[in-house]
């Protein structure tokens, strides 16, 4: 397998979700399933994804979630738990941590962060199965 990077020749994704309210808590289910092709060989990733949002005061949210995917041998399961306050209408202050638990010779490695790869001639070589994130931040909607 070469470094070089892959690129699909087409992706598609279908999926199905709902959502249950009652009384302060919210609870989200969804189910997706990403087919691609990349030359000649295809693939489908399907992802389930389950979270619990709960309105501890008007201001405060409490949030954990849970998502499962599988990619032939390769399996992907994160955790989140996330604590959010509202400063005002627009702007919020949040605390996040996420875990990422990977097999099959995937790498541990989340969407815009968390830790790098380690990859030589185009193979994951890196030492664990799991990486985590802790976040801080500040956010205003315009």
């Amino acid at each position: 397998m070469s470094g070089a990077p892959v690129l699909a020749t087409s992706v598609s994704t279908i999926g199905a979700g709902a959502s249950y309210r009652y009384g302060r808590s919210l609870t989200r289910l969804l189910f997706t399933d990403t087919h691609f092709r990349i030359a000649r060989d295809s693939g489908s990733m399907p992802t389930y994804e389950i979270n619990e949002v709960f309105q501890l005061t008007p201001a405060t949210t409490l949030m954990g979630g849970y998502w499962y995917s599988k990619l032939g041998e390769q399996k992907f399961q994160n955790g989140t738990l996330l604590l959010d306050y509202a400063l005002s209408k627009r702007t919020d202050v949040y605390t996040s941590a996420t875990c990422l638990r990977v097999s099959g010779g995937a790498a541990p490695v989340f969407l815009g962060g968390g830790s790098a790869p380690v990859f030589s001639n185009g193979v994951y070589v890196g030492s664990g199965d799991s990486s985590t994130a802790i976040r801080i931040g500040m956010r205003t909607r315009f």
